[in-house]
């Protein structure tokens, strides 16, 4: 019988929902309601990727820290974003 290849796909799925939940952050309007779950998955995966990866001899290890990384993102985005349409209706206001 062949040896189980060493896979960490929690690491993987991280990363893939890091990086969908930056970019819905991107979307004007709805971007800021869509991006939340993604952004917590990719967190959560992400940890457990980590711990995953310190068990396995550290494969896959910088996709699950990169996938964490990308899930933070949505926030100062979101933050940014609200600051700027805050800022856009207060001018037009006067």
């Amino acid at each position: 019988m062949a040896p189980r290849p060493v896979t960490n796909g929690l690491a993987v799925a991280s990363l893939v929902l890091g990086i969908v939940s930056a970019a819905l952050a991107l979307i004007p309007l709805v971007g800021p309601f869509l991006c939340w779950l993604p952004a917590l998955l990719a967190i959560i995966f992400g940890c457990i990727g980590i711990g995953t990866a310190n068990r396995i001899g550290g494969y896959r290890k910088s996709s699950a820290v990169w996938g964490i990384i990308c899930g933070l993102l949505p926030i100062p985005i979101t933050v940014f974003g609200l600051l700027v349409f805050s800022g856009l209706v207060a001018g037009t206001s006067r």
